[in-house]
């Protein structure tokens, strides 16, 4: 019965770290996303700096640290990256078509900050 508790909790504790792992993936994948539209024309202004750090803090009700620390994260993952592949598989594996549909809103709306 001790081992049937034991594993009840075990189980429950990796449900919710692989649920956070996920939300961290999801949050890097649209992060790095954002900053390679960004720098798509060779330039991260400081006007696009500001709406990455603001679509994320409001996507994913984060911390002007938090943000920072993705922002990081993200950068390091795209260097490491062969493509954009990678971010849009895990967004495509883990969103519905109403949060698929937020990250493009996103990206358009990066868009047009740089005209």
């Amino acid at each position: 019965m001790l081992n049937f508790f034991k594993e009840l909790f075990a189980d429950n504790k990796s449900k919710q770290q692989n649920a956070e792992e996920e939300n961290n993936s999801l949050q890097i994948a649209s992060c790095a996303l954002l900053l390679e539209l960004a720098n798509a024309d060779d330039e991260f202004s400081d006007e696009e700096k500001t709406r990455v750090v603001e679509l994320m803090k409001t996507n994913f009700n984060l911390t002007d640290e938090e943000v920072n620390k993705l922002l990081e994260l993200s950068q390091k993952q795209i260097e490491k990256s062969v493509s954009a592949y990678e971010f849009t598989e895990i967004i495509n594996k883990h969103l519905n078509e109403d949060e698929k549909y937020q990250i493009i809103k996103n990206l358009w709306q990066l868009a047009y900050v740089d005209g």
